[in-house]
């Protein structure tokens, strides 16, 4: 098999994992979270064997077959926030890889992290609130929010960094042979 034709087909499963998963989302209502993580750590599996444009078109296909089969929108739109994000740390991450004059890559790929979550989350809070609390976000709730979008933050990488290496890194051989 060519390596392209394999790289169409490979993406083109994982792509159907990824909706599988937003649509198992939809379903177990109790592992929303858990399963729309899962279906993004996908993006994450794009990019970083096939590079930053193919894992682009692969969030935009994913997104796009997910809005087509997901009974839940909501749903489609986390999940295509969470490979974005996904997608955008792992071009800090390529660029902060080849950057020769960064001494503590480490604090710079965290504070990357933290700025990219942070210009997706604040507007968030502010223009629909509702996303994250059914009821009025007054005073400091508006404070507590925020926090727990920033410990979310540090769990979701933390779980992203663990699957990568720990999951991804013993399943590859198995599933990529070319």
């Amino acid at each position: 098999m060519h390596i392209k034709a394999g790289q169409i087909a490979f993406s083109g499963l994982l792509a159907a994992f990824s909706v599988l998963c937003v649509v198992l989302g939809s379903i177990v209502e109790m592992s929303t979270l858990f399963f729309i993580c899962g279906g993004a750590f996908c993006v994450g599996i794009a990019v970083r064997e096939w590079g930053l444009r193919y894992g682009a078109a692969f969030l935009l296909a994913s997104s796009i077959a997910g809005m087509l089969v997901a009974p839940n929108k909501m749903h489609c739109i986390t999940f295509t926030a969470m490979g974005l994000y996904l997608w955008a740390s792992e071009v800090l991450r390529d660029r902060i890889g080849k950057a020769s004059r960064i001494t503590s890559r480490e604090s710079a790929l965290w504070l990357g992290r933290y700025i990219i979550f942070n210009v997706m989350y604040i507007p968030a809070i502010l223009f629909a609130p509702r996303l994250f609390i059914a009821g009025r976000i007054e005073g400091a709730m508006w404070i507590a929010v925020w926090v727990s979008g920033q410990a979310g933050l540090i769990i979701f990488e933390k779980a992203h960094d663990y699957f990568q290496v720990f999951i991804w890194g013993r399943m590859r051989r198995y599933l990529i042979k070319w």
